[in-house]
């Protein structure tokens, strides 16, 4: 299931600075939002399968997750839990 990991800080960290391992690390994909809040998604290539991706948030944080729980994630339906996505 999900692993979390949680920084203790609540300030935003350095572009030099991150939670994630560099060694193995395929960058994949930045999600920005309002603001900038700059979410990234990293394969870990030498990590075993349950840990296999990374998604660290612009305060330190992260979470790995196998590739079943990735698409998971991915392929929610909002609407199932009454969340409206506007554009």
């Amino acid at each position: 299931m999900f692993r979390h990991a949680m920084s203790e800080s609540a300030t935003p960290k350095s572009s030099k600075e991150s939670a994630v391992p560099k060694g193995s690390l395929v960058h994949l994909h930045t999600f920005c939002h309002s603001g900038d809040c700059c979410p990234e998604l990293h394969e870990d290539l030498a990590a075993p399968p349950e840990k296999r991706f990374i998604i660290t948030d612009d305060f330190g944080g992260s979470i790995q997750l196998s590739r079943e729980d990735l698409v998971a994630i991915l392929t929610i339906d909002p609407a199932k839990f009454g969340i409206t996505i506007s554009s």
